[in-house]
């Protein structure tokens, strides 16, 4: 069972794709703080808040592209935060012509940002990440990833019970991790970047994690119709932390779309 929620009641179509452990919900202030009316759907993804948990079966990207592209808003809009982002972006690839335009908040693709100068910063961050996956420390992953990409207290001031559910939920970290660091599902493969015609907008924190501009630079470069932008003193979780400011940016991207 996946959980569905419904975000907003009228406007544009839109579908909302959240972060990795995070919910549907999380998302709620975003919409609720944007001046265009959405008609937006969102769900929760698999092994999420109220879904089902994923079964390790299905490639984790694979399987949470293949829910979005069954909720699919025709003739509006995706905005997709970190790796709801990436999932946004295939899902744009792979349907052209549906979408009207596509909002990418610090996609983690960081197959994109491959032999920069901010890779090789967040180099360390990986590696230590990786090491605690290999010794099935989910305890030492969940704090690493969390000091990182998270916006709450500290893994190690959380109470045990939260604890062990973010550290329950680490193997899903590291499925999707396979799929952003090689590429998996072929997003960068030449000229499916060039050909995506939709208007997009990138956005990121000016104090995330610095291959989040790497990533955005190297899409922003090959998109055909792609604007960016970065919101003031805001990390990763800039859709919960800057709602207000991360919406003002989205009102102005759809405001400046064609009329249909």
């Amino acid at each position: 069972m996946i959980a569905d929620y419904r975000l907003g009641e009228s406007g544009l179509p839109a579908l909302l794709l959240h972060c990795m452990l995070g919910r549907a919900r999380d998302l709620g202030g975003l919409v609720a703080a944007l001046k265009t009316p959405l008609d937006a759907r969102a769900f929760d993804l698999p092994g999420h808040g109220a879904s089902e948990p994923w079964d390790e079966a299905t490639g984790y990207h694979d399987l949470c592209t293949t829910l979005a592209q069954a909720r699919l808003p025709d003739g509006g809009v995706i905005i997709g935060h970190s790796f709801g982002a990436t999932v946004a972006l295939r899902l744009a690839l792979d349907n052209p012509g549906t979408l009207r335009a596509l909002v990418l908040i610090e996609p983690v693709l960081f197959a994109a940002a491959r032999g920069s100068a901010e890779a090789a910063e967040q180099a360390p961050h990986d590696d230590a990440l990786a090491e605690a996956f290999s010794q099935s420390d989910m305890a030492t992953a969940a704090a690493g990833f969390l000091a990182q990409w998270g916006a709450g207290p500290p893994y190690a001031a959380m109470p045990r019970d939260a604890q062990a559910r973010i550290a329950a939920r680490m193997p899903m970290v590291m499925a999707a991790g396979a799929d952003l660091h090689a590429d998996r599902a072929g997003l960068l493969r030449p000229g499916a970047l060039e050909d995506c015609t939709l208007p997009v907008l990138l956005l990121r924190g000016k104090a995330s994690p610095v291959v989040t501009r790497a990533v955005n630079r190297t899409l922003a470069q090959r998109l055909p119709d792609a604007r960016s932008s970065e919101i003031a003193g805001a990390g990763h979780m800039l859709p919960l932390t800057h709602a207000t400011q991360t919406a003002d940016a989205i009102d102005n991207f759809l405001d400046d779309l064609p009329i249909p």
